[in-house]
């Protein structure tokens, strides 16, 4: 049996892998009015929580079903349920705090006129 939670987890896990190859591709020579080091501190910002955000993914899915289909036969349903609602519940307040990070990031590329994704296209003459 899966739960429609690991769904859910699976695919927001695939959203911020894909969010955060565009940060990891934003082009700093986009942004020449932007100094190196707020650059690279809001760059840091925005990875951080989006590699925080896979990682709770990930780590959600694991325990879940490590949780239930290691002791589903060891524990009584009431304990099984209860340890599925503390990783549910655990999930939440990560994602929150992730959210705290990932706007806090947006902020400050929003102050600086860094927009996510930007790219220098260089064409080759040949």
């Amino acid at each position: 049996m899966i739960d429609p939670t690991d769904i859910l987890v699976l695919v927001l896990m695939a959203i911020f892998a894909m969010r955060r190859m565009d940060v990891r591709a934003t082009d700093p020579r986009c942004f020449q009015g932007v100094a190196p080091s707020d650059f690279e501190s809001w760059k840091s910002e925005a990875l951080r929580a989006r590699t925080l955000a896979i990682n709770a993914c990930f780590a959600k899915f694991a325990l879940n079903n490590i949780w239930y289909f290691g002791f589903r036969h060891r524990v009584i349903p009431p304990v099984l349920a209860t340890g599925g609602w503390i990783v549910f519940l655990g999930w939440i307040f990560a994602m929150c705090y992730i959210w705290w990070l990932s706007s806090t990031a947006k902020t400050k590329a929003e102050r600086l006129g860094i927009v996510v994704g930007r790219r220098i296209v260089e064409e080759t003459r040949g």
